[in-house]
């Protein structure tokens, strides 16, 4: 199901409750107790059943660059996507949030790659940032072909210690992923569960392989995009949630369609 089939959903719903409440509220008949009732119940409905979203696809880099806050390395918008020049075997952690924070229920799906000029070759999505040294992601390793869950230690890496951990063992794609190429991923947040779901061919729509990682507390930090002494790139980034805001208008169409 597309976005635009999504977004033209939530627009009748929002319309035929609005045609609800004005048809209760200029009914003579009913009292009000009844009618303030009613309303409470169809605003309840109505925040339960909805979520937003937010979306970047990088087209434009003047308002991409007033959401992300780049913690560690260089971060450029290029060609419309987002990526971290790897700087020849640089084996620091890139590290970019949003004021964006994890919570259950959340849906995080991503177009990602790696370009191939860092130490290790890799990327991966950050489901939650709870200190400058304590990120968890979930993503690959292009470079040993798995779907990973890491965890970033970026401070430590910046003073030339360790990039972090796998946090479980790595899952193997039933492809092997290359640089240079975009792959498409799902994160999704059930309460200390995380589930990382991809496709191994590039842009493949199909993500059908699935890894789990269960925390031992859930996540409660930003979100953000990441890596492992790689240089990552990302095409887009789609997050619902029911407290997501729609940061800024753009239009996933040409992308998401």
């Amino acid at each position: 199901r597309s976005f635009s089939f999504d977004v033209q959903l939530a627009k009748a719903s929002l319309n035929f409750f609005k045609f609800t409440l004005i048809v209760i509220w200029e009914d003579p008949q009913m009292k009000t107790t009844t009618k303030v009732l009613i309303f409470l119940l169809i605003s309840l409905s109505v925040s339960i059943g909805f979520s937003g979203t937010f979306f970047d696809d990088f087209s434009d880099s003047a308002k991409s660059k007033e959401i992300w806050e780049v913690v560690h390395r260089d971060w450029k918008i290029k060609d419309g996507y987002y990526w971290a020049p790897g700087q020849d075997g640089l084996k620091t952690v890139p590290l970019t949030l949003l004021p964006i924070k994890a919570e259950d229920g959340m849906v995080i799906e991503a177009q990602c790659g790696d370009v191939g000029d860092g130490n290790w070759q890799n990327f991966a999505v950050v489901y939650s940032y709870e200190d400058e040294d304590e990120v968890y992601t979930a993503g690959a390793g292009v470079g040993n072909k798995q779907w990973r869950f890491f965890q970033l230690t970026p401070k430590t890496a910046a003073k030339g210690g360790l990039w972090g951990a796998d946090i479980v063992p790595g899952l193997a794609t039933k492809s092997p992923l290359e640089a240079k190429e975009w792959y498409n991923i799902r994160i999704e947040i059930k309460g200390t569960e995380i589930f990382l779901f991809g496709d191994s061919k590039p842009e493949g729509k199909n993500l059908n392989e699935k890894h789990v990682f269960k925390k031992k507390t859930a996540p409660r930090g930003r979100l953000g995009l990441a890596a492992a002494g790689a240089s990552p790139m990302f095409n887009h980034i789609k997050i619902t949630g029911r407290n997501v805001e729609d940061l800024f208008l753009v239009s996933p169409l040409d992308k998401l369609g």
